[in-house]
């Protein structure tokens, strides 16, 4: 198996066990009226996204720029992780609106239970598999899809941890224990949202670090037989950074303009 397709074949593997674990939570978290269950499983509709995009963005790395995609591919990846970033901001701000309502209101008829625990153990050992394998596949091969993948399955974790406490103080008499672990999931969501839609809209506007400008523009500037700078314009696609560099060379005791990219 070539490097490229274990990374590939790494992170479908990643994104069936994410589907599975969305799965159980929402049909478990619906039937046994854990919000923190449905929050939880929808945060991992959040990770189901972003593995996908990474796995196109590490289908479409090898694909070279066409006629009418000059610097490649990647700004359909960002646009696709834009819009997906609006659609759970909503999805969380209804959660922390629900979990509020729920507090204030009576208590449920129908309360989280063993099913519902399962669910969110079933969770956590999808969570530690996923983990396992990108951990393998990284010692094989660098790559920044897989170690994005491989930071987003430990948060996994943490939520689905937070989701398991809130279930288990419903079953000890604490029914508002649900609702809590399902509004600090929702707080969290929202902010991992925000991020991920402030990243992606910068990106559509071609925003670039000033100081990394500058880094290429010193670099250029050292270089023999450069004389000075005149323009650097930078911007992202997908995972790649291009630059239009105006430079004046001296050669020969002449100056040239030329513009390289």
């Amino acid at each position: 198996m070539s490097l490229q397709n274990l990374k590939t074949n790494t992170l479908r593997l990643s994104l069936a066990v994410i589907i599975s674990a969305f799965v159980v939570e929402f049909t478990i978290g619906v039937f046994s009226n854990s919000l923190a269950l449905v929050t939880d499983s929808v945060h991992a509709v959040l990770d189901a996204i972003v593995t996908a995009i990474l796995l196109v963005a590490a289908r479409w790395a090898t694909k070279p720029p066409d006629r009418e995609h000059t610097y490649g591919h990647g700004k359909i990846e960002t646009m696709g992780s834009f819009i997906g970033g609006i659609i759970i901001l909503l999805i969380a701000l209804f959660f922390i609106y629900e979990s509020i309502l729920r507090m204030q209101g009576p208590p449920p008829t129908v309360v989280p239970g063993v099913m519902a625990i399962g669910a969110a153990v079933y969770t956590l050992c999808s969570d530690v598999f996923r983990i396992g394998i990108l951990r393998k596949a990284l010692k094989k091969i660098e790559g920044s899809t897989l170690r994005v993948d491989f930071y987003h399955a430990f948060m996994d974790m943490g939520s689905t941890s937070v989701a398991l406490v809130g279930i288990v103080l419903v079953t000890m008499g604490y029914y508002q224990g649900d609702f809590i672990a399902a509004l600090i999931l929702g707080v969290f969501l929202a902010a991992l949202s925000i991020k991920l839609i402030h990243k992606n809209a910068l990106e559509l506007t071609d925003a670039i670090p000033a100081g990394m400008v500058k880094q290429v523009q010193d670099i250029v500037n050292k270089t023999d037989g450069v004389m000075n700078t005149e323009s650097v314009q930078m911007r992202r696609s997908g995972s790649e950074i291009f630059a239009e560099i105006k430079i004046f060379l001296n050669q020969h005791g002449k100056m040239y303009q030329l513009i390289t990219r």
